[in-house]
């Protein structure tokens, strides 16, 4: 579906979460290696993250005792780690997809040229004012 939605020319975005409770470095490098293979015009990692009333809150209660103190407010923050990689690696990984989605020049040009031109003179005209004038 990505792929022909894409071939319509239209941008497609894709949103992936890592850390799962047991995850390997190996199921993470496949989801990263999935987004980066397929022709997303954007995409967000994230941390997984328990939520209150969940049963993945009552998992990381039960395995991490005390992680409730950890921010748990956004996603793009490591608060608690569930999966089978150490903290440092972890936060490594996706720190890594950022990096290896993003540093593909020709992908950001292909998202560049679906996105409206007008809102794109809209944006390119913000970031000028703001930067001369802040």
């Amino acid at each position: 579906m990505v792929r022909a939605t894409a071939a319509r020319g239209i941008l497609v975005g894709g949103f992936f979460m890592l850390g799962f409770p047991g995850e390997t470095r190996e199921e993470m490098a496949a989801t990263v290696d999935y987004a980066c293979g397929l022709p997303f015009g954007h995409a967000n990692f994230f941390y997984v993250t328990p939520r209150q009333g969940t049963a993945l809150f009552a998992l990381a209660q039960k395995e991490k005792p005390g992680f409730e103190k950890a921010a748990l407010n956004s996603y793009f923050k490591f608060s608690v780690n569930l999966s089978a990689v150490p903290d440092g690696e972890f936060q490594e990984i996706v720190d890594g997809a950022w990096s290896r989605f993003y540093r593909n020049p020709l992908k950001t040009a292909r998202a560049m040229w679906r996105v409206p031109k007008l809102y794109m003179l809209k944006l390119i005209l913000r970031g000028f004012f703001l930067r001369r004038w802040a």
